[in-house]
C-alpha cells in the first residue's frame, strides 16, 4: 500500500484532502430498504490522500417534531478498508435508509452533508441536494434501518 505524507501550508498546518462528493449507484433491496453509494473523489490535481473509517453523514431538512432539522446517521456495524486515493480515484460508503410507512412520519431532507476521515484529519464538509424522497427518521432507535456503511475503495 502506498503511503502519503500530510501536506503542509506555509504556516505548518495540515492541508485537508481535496475530496468531492457525488452519488453513485442507487437500488432498492430488499423491498422498502433503499441504498445509494456516496462516492468521494480525490481532486484531479491533489496529492494522494488516504481515507478510512466511516464518513460522518447528516441529512438536513425541515424541522422534525422531536429531533430537529439535522439527522446524524449512525454507522453500520462493519470494518472499513483503508484506501490511498491517487488524483481522480474514488472511495465510497453505502447509505441505507427506510421510507416511512405512515404519513405522520414523512420527512424529506433537502440535502446531505458528509465529512470523511483522512490521513490529514477530517475533510472539508461536502454537500449535495437530496433527491431520493422521504426518509424514516430513527434518531433514538437501537437498531435503525437507516445508517451509513464503512469506506471502501472504488465507486461501489
Amino acid at each position: 500500500m502506498v503511503g502519503s505524507a500530510p501536506s503542509s501550508s506555509r504556516a505548518g498546518a495540515s492541508v485537508p484532502c481535496d475530496l468531492r462528493l457525488k452519488f453513485g449507484s442507487h437500488s432498492e433491496q430488499p423491498v422498502g430498504q433503499f441504498r445509494v453509494s456516496l462516492v468521494f473523489v480525490n481532486g484531479r490535481y491533489e496529492a494522494p490522500c488516504r481515507v478510512s473509517g466511516f464518513p460522518d453523514v447528516e441529512l438536513i431538512g425541515p424541522v422534525y417534531r422531536t429531533h430537529g432539522s439535522i439527522y446524524g446517521l449512525p454507522d453500520q456495524v462493519g470494518r472499513s478498508r483503508s484506501a490511498v486515493l491517487q488524483p481522480g480515484q474514488s472511495a465510497h460508503a453505502v447509505l441505507t435508509w427506510l421510507r416511512p410507512s405512515r404519513r405522520a412520519d414523512r420527512w424529506v431532507p433537502g440535502y446531505i452533508r458528509a465529512v470523511v476521515p483522512t490521513n490529514r484529519g477530517p475533510s472539508l464538509p461536502m454537500a449535495l441536494p437530496w433527491h431520493f424522497g422521504a426518509v424514516l427518521r430513527q434518531d433514538a432507535a437501537t437498531h435503525p434501518g437507516t445508517y451509513v456503511g464503512p469506506l471502501r475503495p472504488g465507486t461501489g
